[in-house]
């Protein structure tokens, strides 16, 4: 038996639980328990969030919503739940096509949080593989 193989997996199932548990606390009260959020009011995480990662424009929209920029967990963590509902949540994407969310892409959405939220989800839904905010010389500021 390799030890260290089982301390590699036994450490990723607590990484996943504690992203779970901080998912639950922290984000849980608007997205819910199951990810399906708040028909007309919070987005549903199912059905996009994986989509979303994976598209330049999209992962800047994620990062910068204020749930994200406003969170109190620190950059690691939330970075860790963001990666863990991807996992959790998705919605035919396999999570091996979505790059890992970074503390340091959390850190530095932080800096600039999205002020149209609603406008900017249907414009990176509706315009796949968009340009960001930076490449197209829109600011969404």
């Amino acid at each position: 038996m390799d030890f260290g193989l089982v301390g590699v997996a036994g450490a990723a199932r607590a990484d996943d639980e504690r992203a779970r548990q901080n998912y639950l606390l922290h984000c849980m009260g608007c997205h819910t328990e199951t990810g399906v959020g708040l028909p007309g009011r919070v987005p549903s995480l199912r059905g996009t969030f994986a989509r979303l990662a994976q598209d330049p424009a999209g992962r800047s929209y994620v990062l910068r919503v204020p749930g994200v920029t406003q969170s109190t967990l620190e950059p690691e963590r939330l970075a860790e739940v963001l990666n863990w509902t991807i996992r959790a949540f998705r919605d035919g994407a396999e999570p091996a096509q979505v790059p890992p969310f970074t503390a340091a892409e959390v850190a530095a959405a932080r800096e600039r949080p999205l002020l149209e939220v609603s406008a900017t989800r249907e414009r990176v839904l509706n315009e796949p593989k968009a340009a960001t905010p930076e490449q197209d010389g829109r600011s969404d500021r």
